[in-house]
């Protein structure tokens, strides 16, 4: 009698813990990144009251009679399953769309975590809003805005103030059309702005020149702050509607040097001019520059995050250049992540080791800008939940006060 007390005290307590569960993934349930749990049970042990006997020649066998000493809490497990999107409108918060966990440091330690609601602190850095541990990448170069992934991972910076020197044109693309119904002798001109190492903006003007069917001439000029080298009749030859040295697989540029800047800028000794792209079919003009380096000097003005993670700055002289890159982990077993509050996550023996990359590479999400990814707690399977335990709680209260009772009767009988 008295094991029927004690399995009605261990369903009490295994009930109670899976409703602190349930009150647990319903407080959260508005909590960025926030991922459920679940609690299951399991029978403990069992006492032998009668074991098996094989059948013999004369009797078939005897099954063992057991009984069970109660439940017990068999795991309480995580949930990793996917939360909602919610477009934010806010430019630093990010969402991961997939598997993986954003990075965040404090001292030695790494902490993961899929709440990306993040800000930028005093210094620049980028830090999770609730707690302030900082986000963590690769830094991109300052010069070039190279990232390199090989790199150990560090604190992603925003470089507050940071300027952009100037930087000369060293080449310029060229595409579009020349229209191969145009009399011979139509010229079509356009214009291209260059710096020089002060970043100083001149203007090139090119004139094609139709000579004869299938054949222009490239003519350069400017706007008199400075001389020309090697821009006059360039020629050009077309065939099939494509440059004929591009048919034959080679790239086709022609390079000018530009000297005596009325500024006193150093000579521009190689502009190289692409062609490749310039083609002759019938149809509009429309052959013009569509890409070309060099810039003014500028400072940072504003910066975005795109769905590779990567940290693009724009500065006052309209040129963008990447500033980092948002790191991304991935686990064999994210179930084995222990919970350290701050809706963060650490490593466990049974996790297996972080493994960072790129968003979008080797299963990892890709990165979702301007949004936040909600709990992935389900109210109405919530709610379902709590009933079926309540119950279960009350059946479990009604077995100790049932053997009470049948206590209460096994005292009377010596009276």
């Amino acid at each position: 009698m008295m094991r029927s007390l004690y399995s009605g005290v261990a369903g009490l307590n295994a009930h109670q813990t899976r409703m602190d569960v349930i009150g647990n993934n319903i407080a959260n349930v508005n909590t960025v990144g926030f991922k459920k749990e679940r609690a299951t049970f399991q029978e403990m042990l069992s006492q032998m009251i009668q074991g098996p006997s094989g059948p013999t020649g004369e009797k078939g066998g005897v099954n063992p009679m057991q009984v069970g000493l109660g439940v017990q809490v068999g795991s309480i497990d995580t949930s990793h399953q996917q939360g909602s999107l919610e477009s934010t409108g806010q430019s630093t918060d990010l969402a991961i769309d997939g598997n993986g966990f954003f990075i965040l440091r404090e001292g030695d330690e790494r902490y993961y975590t899929r709440a990306g609601n993040l800000s930028m602190d005093s210094e620049g850095f980028l830090v999770n809003s609730g707690n302030g541990l900082r986000m963590q990448g690769w830094r991109a170069d300052r010069t070039t805005g190279s990232i390199d992934t090989d790199q150990n991972i560090d604190d992603i910076r925003i470089p507050i103030g940071d300027v952009m020197g100037a930087q000369p044109s060293s080449y310029i693309d060229f595409a579009g059309n020349l229209n191969s119904d145009g009399e011979i002798g139509t010229i079509h001109q356009t214009s291209v702005s260059i710096y020089d190492e002060f970043g100083s903006r001149h203007e090139l003007i090119l004139e094609f020149e139709k000579t004869a069917n299938n054949e222009w001439e490239l003519n350069i000029s400017n706007d008199g702050s400075f001389d020309i080298e090697g821009g006059n009749a360039i020629p050009l030859e077309f065939e099939e509607g494509r440059l004929s040295s591009v048919l034959e697989g080679e790239d086709l540029f022609a390079n000018i040097q530009l000297n005596n800047f009325a500024n006193g800028a150093n000579d521009i000794e190689q502009l190289q001019l692409r062609l490749e792209e310039v083609t002759q079919f019938s149809g509009e003009y429309s052959a013009e520059a569509n890409n070309l380096d060099g810039n003014r000097m500028g400072s940072l003005q504003s910066f975005t995050i795109d769905d590779s993670g990567v940290v693009v700055g724009t500065y006052t002289n309209g040129v963008t250049r990447n500033l980092g890159q948002v790191a991304v982990a991935s686990f064999n077993n994210p179930d084995g992540l222990i919970k350290e509050g701050d809706t963060m996550f650490s490593e466990s023996v049974n996790s297996g080791i972080s493994q960072i990359g790129q968003p979008g590479t080797g299963g990892r999400g890709v990165m979702r800008t301007a949004a936040l990814e909600m709990s992935n707690v389900d109210l109405a399977e919530e709610f379902s939940s709590m009933i079926v335990t309540q119950r279960g709680y009350q059946v479990n209260s009604r077995i100790i006060s049932t053997v009470d009772q049948m206590l209460q009767e096994l005292a009377n009988m010596a009276r």
